[in-house]
């Protein structure tokens, strides 16, 4: 290996210092490369730099060139071989493992022995084909059902135990770390690895143990949360029943018939005064419209609490197909007797019916009590210079 390196060093110096070619600019610029193209005002070159290392197009104004170095014919074809020499170096069995036969056909048909065909006359034609005759032999050793394993040859079938082996330790290991962070989804690829190692039955057993276990800690995470959300959706439906119930006390409240005391004008005909009963029939409206806001909120809440459970639920349910297509069998649900009712409308429940007459003394009122709620700073000053007169002028 250190002698490929310190020859691999010493090709890519004579490369760079040897076969190039070189175009010299007026401002002492050298670029050594190769030139790809030319026209009547510019000079296209793949210019390399680090030994050969990098290389970099670059298009060179012809009116900035003060000289061109160009290579002959062969000397283009010694470069040539020197480069794919170099190439054919890269190419190193593996000390440790061995490749699948397919990969040594391609390396020495594409590689050694292009390079023997195109260069026979190559100065490193010898140890070309050292190199070939190295992975040929490989090659025959993998044919023949040979695998080399941590630098050893042994047998294709106790090879294949040992890389099972070693991967399923490393699935092992790999989910278990998954499921400390509760990502069972993540796991299960790593599980169902070590489950269908044909050779690792204790490993299999191992996984579909752990398997089992986080499928079941999950669906019994799923069922207390399902259990959770359906207490608190019976707490909310009866928070909507109690709201349905006072909305209807109060709308009845409301609709009860309520007027003042009868009273003559100066012409004595009769009229009805607003009085104290009417008072009372604002503040029941007022309570009707406070119930029906309540009970909007507690249906919203219950929407919400029956959409977690169904989503809870669905979960579940997923969980367990999920653990039975992978050929875990879970205990069946618990019956728990509980019976959902269906999720109500949005919205309060129906107001009941008024009188003609009730309705409209309602409106006024209602009107009366907006416009008390807007202006009840102004009202409050009135009043109170009102009786700041009335005190001086009993005086």
């Amino acid at each position: 290996m250190q002698r490929t390196l310190w020859m691999l060093l010493a090709g890519l110096l004579w490369l760079a210092t040897g076969f190039a070619d070189t175009v010299k600019l007026r401002d002492g610029t050298v670029l050594d490369g190769t030139i790809t193209g030319e026209d009547n005002s510019t000079l296209t070159m793949e210019v390399e730099f680090a030994g050969g290392s990098i290389r970099q197009t670059r298009a060179v104004p012809k009116t900035d060139i003060l000289e061109v170095k160009r290579l002959t014919a062969a000397e283009r074809k010694q470069l040539q071989m020197e480069k794919d020499y170099h190439a054919a170096l890269k190419h190193e069995l593996d000390p440790a493992r061995s490749l699948p036969p397919a990969l040594y056909d391609q390396v020495i048909s594409n590689t050694f022995l292009r390079y023997l065909t195109d260069y026979p006359d190559s100065p490193h034609a010898a140890e070309i084909t050292a190199r070939l005759r190295e992975w040929q032999a490989e090659r025959d050793r993998v044919a023949g059902g040979e695998t080399k394993y941590a630098g050893q040859w042994r047998p294709a079938a106790e090879v294949t135990a040992l890389v099972e082996k070693d991967n399923g330790q490393q699935w092992l290991q790999t989910a278990r770390q998954l499921l400390a962070q509760g990502k069972l989804e993540q796991a299960l690829p790593y599980l169902r690895g070590v489950a269908n190692l044909p050779t690792q039955p204790e490993m299999a057993s191992e996984a579909r143990a752990l398997m089992t276990q986080a499928f079941e800690q999950a669906l019994s995470a799923a069922e207390r949360q399902i259990n959770d959300l359906q207490k608190s959706a019976d707490a909310a439906r009866k928070r909507v029943e109690r709201a349905r119930q006072a909305v209807a006390a109060a709308s009845a409240n409301a609709s009860a018939p309520k007027a003042g005391r009868p009273t003559k004008d100066k012409t004595g005909e009769k009229y009805q005064a607003l009085g104290s009963d009417t008072t009372a029939l604002a503040a029941a409206q007022i309570a009707s419209t406070k119930a029906r806001a309540e009970l909007l909120n507690a249906e919203r809440e219950l929407l919400l609490q029956e959409d977690q459970l169904a989503a809870a639920r669905q979960k579940a349910a997923q969980l367990r197909v999920h653990a039975r297509q992978t050929g875990i069998a879970l205990a069946p649900p618990a019956e728990t007797g509980t019976v959902v009712a269906a999720a109500p409308a949005v919205g309060p429940a129906p107001p009941a019916a008024l009188p003609p007459e009730s309705q409209n003394l309602l409106d006024q009122l209602g009107g009366i009590v907006r416009w008390l709620v807007n202006h009840w700073l102004w009202l409050l000053g009135a009043l109170l210079i009102a009786g700041w007169l009335i005190s001086h002028a009993m005086r």
